[in-house]
Formats: C-alpha cells, structure tokens, sequence
C-alpha cells in the first residue's frame, strides 16, 4: 500500500480528536446530545484548523447508531462505512470545481431523495465562497426549506464572500487559529505514537512556521521526515525551509546591538552563500524584533508571548541592549524594507541597506537618557562660533547666576544665542523643535519671550504650548541664559503675513512685479 500523508493518517475521528476547536467541538456534541440539530452549519476559519474534519465527524455523530455523549461510536456499521468512504449519504463536493448553476441544479434535483442507508443525507460543500453568486441564489431556496432528511454543511476560508442571504440560513461557526503550544503537544503525541526521533526546539520551530494550521505543521513534519537520515534537529528544519535557526538570528542581532557592520555584512554573505530565502529571513528578522519590543515593554515577561522555550532568556537579555525608542525605529525600518523586498530586483542589497539604516544613529537613540548628555540647569553651551568637539566640557557663556533670580535679560542677547537654543532643543526633541522653530523672538517681558508665529502656523504655537514640550523649552532657556524664563505664542496679523509672503516671492523671483492680486 502505498504511503499515507501524516495530515491523513492523524486527521480526528472524533470531537475530543480536534485540536484547538474546543468551543465548536462541545456545541456541536452537545447539540446531538439534545436532538437539536439544524439543516445548515457553516464552518468559517484559516487552512488547516478542522473545518473539513469536524463536517466529517458531524456527518458521522448523526448517523451513529449507538452515540456516546454526542460522539460517534466509529464501531456500528454506519460509522465504518463513512470511515472507509463508502457511504453514498455522505456527499462531499469541492465547490471549487462545481462552482456553477448547473451543479447546483443536480444538487436540488437528488435533495429530495430519501437517504440509502442512513438517517440523514449530509451535503459538505467546501470551499463554498467559490460557487457563483448564480449558483448561490439557486441554492437559496433549498437551504431555506430542505427536506427533513438533510443536512448541509459548508465550509470556507473566506466567508465575507458569501452572500449574507446564505449566511442567515446557517449557524455559523468560526475555527480560530491554534495555538502554538497545542500544535507542539500534538506533534509531540505523533511523534511519540510513531516512534519517530525529533527534538523539541525542531518541533517548535515546526508550530512556528505552520502559523496556526496543524495541516501545514504535519505537512512540514512529513517532509523533514522524508529529508533527514536519523534525528530532526532545528538544523534539519531549517535546511528544509531554507530558514536560519535560531543561533543566526541571535548573532545578527546582537552584531546590530554592538553596531559591528563587519559582523553583520560576513552573516549575511553566508546567509546568501547558503541559498537562504532572503524574504524569509527579512520576514523572520521582522518578527524577532516584534518580540524583543513585546518582552521590553512587558518588563521582561515572555510567558504572555507563542515563543519557542528556549527563546525565552535569549530574548530577555538581547533586548536589555536596546533603549525603547530605537526598538521601535529598528522595527519600522525592517518592515519598511521587508515591504521593499517584495518588488525588488536586487534582494541582498535591499536587506543590507535596511539593515545597515536600522542599525545606524538615529534622533530616536539621540534622545535616550544617558546618550544626550544634553543641557542641564545650571551648565551653558559652547560660545557662539566656538569647536563643537565631542570630549571637551561646556563653557559657560555668561557667569552663573542664582537660579530662579530675574534679573531681566534684553531681546537682542535673546537673539543671539537663539540658534544655541534652537539646537539645544532639536538635538533632544526634534518634534519639539519643529514646533519652536517656526517663532520668532519678538519681545521680552516679565520673564516670558514672546514668539511670533505666521497666520498659518497655529498649530505649531498650539502644540508648543503642550506641557512635555514646553517644559524642555524652558528647561534649555534656563541652561542657555542662566534665567528662568518661558515661551509664550503670538499670531502675526494676516496683514503682516501676506507682506512676508510678498516679501519671500520678491526675494525668490526679483521686483519685476506687474500687479499683486489679492
């Protein structure tokens, strides 16, 4: 006899069988239980969760002739002969195949036909989205008002393509993903049942990869099987996917937390000499950040996250390396470049180029406490027009002065540090600076700098005006001046505006101007 795919070897027989579905398994049992059986059910859910098998399992519980707790008993005749796919009650149709009126036709014109052998006539009609919206209104009719003896069942990945027409005709039932861990204790039960050899981290990376679908975890699992002479080991699955394990990702990161681009580019160039898929390591590389965001925002919790076991303390310590802010910026830029991946035509430079910016100093790391030794009360930035050299401590610009005393300060000594000032604040906040950088210093009065903002940046004096940002405007003008002294917005009337627009198009283009209209 020739092979039988594991997926067919291990599919449920029975409720209890079907991994994950708990929630649908005890309805349905309970529904048989009670004689509460309706004529229409419809099964919605990703590849590879149970929907076929448990229509499978319905179609035999209610034809059982000896049921226990709403499960069929797989011993009486009837079970036997659905088991061995000989039961002429039981019809299953690919509506991918038989999408269209004509099919439907036959179906209405044998509906009535009272079953051979059993007690209902059990129609599974998977892939139903597929039929057409003809075929579905021929249906209709039939689902509303069949005959007593049967029973349909449809099945689909996507049910937002069924008419809603049909959708109120069924109870619908919706089969989640199953989760990770489900799929490695089943997978472990298999290869325990089977005697075969495979080690726990290659059976993780297996329930990984298949993202939900048990189908796709035995398909991967019967092709290792097929590929490896002896034990599978996380090595194995990884040649076979055209993956890297986990040890490949550890270093390429940490390489990236270090900022050692020699590292990096020697890891990639034996990721591309392996004749790894590029995309799929971009993708994977993606995803690893994803966790190392989720472990550091979660304080080094990693019970709440589908992690393989022994991902746990390496992502712990790998993401005390990294600040928040630059988590973030490293997790846009790959996404950005997984995206970019797709429609390039030159993949190994796409993902070093994404690396290499994700890894790169960025405003996010700037603005990490300890990075930006920055300007603090008390201390005052380099003259104006002095070295700007890292290592050499600060010089103050004016002597230093009680802290909190006024004792007045002009509008021109304003201005001319007011680029010092500026600077300050876009080396620690950039937003912050967008926003202080569209005024201009007009006046100075009781402590307070009075900024002019054209007509049409009054968002920008009103986001200004926010605590976080300006308490860091206040916090720099401290340092700068050696006062304390705050911001406080003004609109420019329309007129002036218009002038400064005027102005800016004379400058632009020359005085040669015929006429101004309004």
């Amino acid at each position: 006899m020739s092979y039988i795919a594991l997926y067919r070897q291990w599919r449920p027989q029975r409720f209890d069988e079907v991994v994950g579905q708990d929630h649908i398994s005890k309805t349905l049992k309970n529904a048989i239980k009670t004689n509460r059986i309706v004529h229409a059910y419809l099964f919605t859910g990703p590849r590879g969760t149970g929907k076929t098998s448990s229509a499978k399992i319905m179609a035999k519980a209610v034809n059982c002739l000896a049921p226990e707790d709403g499960e069929a008993c797989n011993a009486c005749a009837s079970c036997q002969t659905i088991n061995a796919g000989h039961s002429m009650d039981i019809i299953e149709i690919d509506a991918a195949s038989n999408r269209g009126i004509d099919e439907i036709r036959d179906l209405r014109e044998k509906v009535k036909y009272a079953p051979v052998a059993c007690t209902y006539k059990v129609y599974i009609i998977d892939e139903v989205h597929m039929l057409t919206s003809e075929a579905f209104n021929a249906l209709l009719k039939t689902l509303e008002e069949p005959p007593k003896h049967v029973i349909f069942i449809l099945a689909t990945t996507e049910p937002h393509k069924i008419p809603l027409t049909v959708l109120s005709r069924c109870q619908k039932f919706d089969f989640k993903r199953i989760g990770y861990r489900d799929i490695v204790a089943h997978l472990k039960e298999i290869c325990g049942a089977d005697d075969l050899k495979v080690q726990e981290r290659a059976l993780q990376m297996l329930a990984k990869k298949s993202e939900g679908s048990m189908r796709d975890a035995l398909s991967l699992l019967d092709q290792c099987l097929s590929f490896a002479e002896g034990e599978i080991t996380e090595e194995t699955i990884a040649t076979v996917l055209g993956t890297v394990d986990g040890e490949f990702i550890k270093n390429i990161v940490q390489a990236m937390a270090e900022k050692n681009y020699g590292t990096m580019m020697g890891l990639i160039e034996g990721l591309v000499q392996e004749g790894k898929d590029i995309r799929q390591f971009s993708h994977d590389l993606v995803e690893y950040f994803r966790n190392l965001v989720l472990v550091k925002l979660s304080g080094q919790q990693t019970k709440y996250f589908d992690l393989p076991d022994f991902w746990h303390e390496v992502m712990r310590e790998q993401s005390a390396l990294f600040s928040e802010p630059r988590l973030f910026h490293i997790l846009e830029v790959l996404s950005e470049g997984e995206t970019q991946l797709r429609f390039s035509s030159q993949p190994r430079i796409t993902l070093e180029l994404s690396i290499i910016k994700a890894t790169g100093l960025h405003e996010a790391e700037r603005r990490m406490p300890g990075e930006n030794k920055g300007l603090t009360p008390g201390k005052a930035e380099p003259k104006a027009g002095g070295e700007d050299t890292l290592g050499k401590p600060d010089k103050p610009v004016l002597p230093q002065s009680p802290a909190g005393k006024d004792e007045g300060i002009s509008l021109e000594a304003i201005r001319e540090q007011w680029k010092k000032v500026l600077e300050s604040v876009r080396k620690q906040r950039p937003t912050t600076y967008a926003y202080l950088v569209e005024g201009e210093p007009v006046e100075v009065k009781n402590g307070k700098i009075i900024l002019l903002y054209k007509a049409n940046f009054h968002l920008h004096m009103e986001n200004l005006e926010q605590p976080g940002n300006k308490s860091l405007v206040e916090k720099v003008l401290l340092a700068v001046y050696q006062h304390r002294l705050t911001v406080q917005g003004s609109i420019a009337p329309v007129s002036e505006s218009k002038n400064d627009l005027v102005s800016e198009v004379r400058e632009l283009f020359g005085d040669m101007i015929l006429e101004i209209k309004e």
